[in-house]
């Protein structure tokens, strides 16, 4: 089992596209399966179809999330 505010932190990936001020839908993997919940950008951007996103926080069963982008190791 798992509560919509113990996903914060997790990444997922846009299912439905996030239009700026508006709503998208996202996919988070767990060991449970596969989740998905309506979604909006932190800051109203948008954010295409296939990105990863960073869950930041949930608002009434929404998502609010940031484009992810994984640090790369430059050695």
């Amino acid at each position: 089992a798992y509560t919509d505010e113990s996903l914060q932190g997790q990444v997922g990936k846009v299912i439905v596209p996030i239009p700026k001020d508006g709503f998208g839908e996202i996919v988070i993997e767990t060991v449970n399966g596969l989740i998905s919940k309506r979604a909006t950008e932190y800051d109203n951007e948008e954010i295409d179809y296939g990105k990863q996103v960073l869950i930041i926080d949930v608002d009434a069963g929404t998502f609010l999330v940031k484009e992810y982008e994984p640090l790369k190791y430059k050695g």
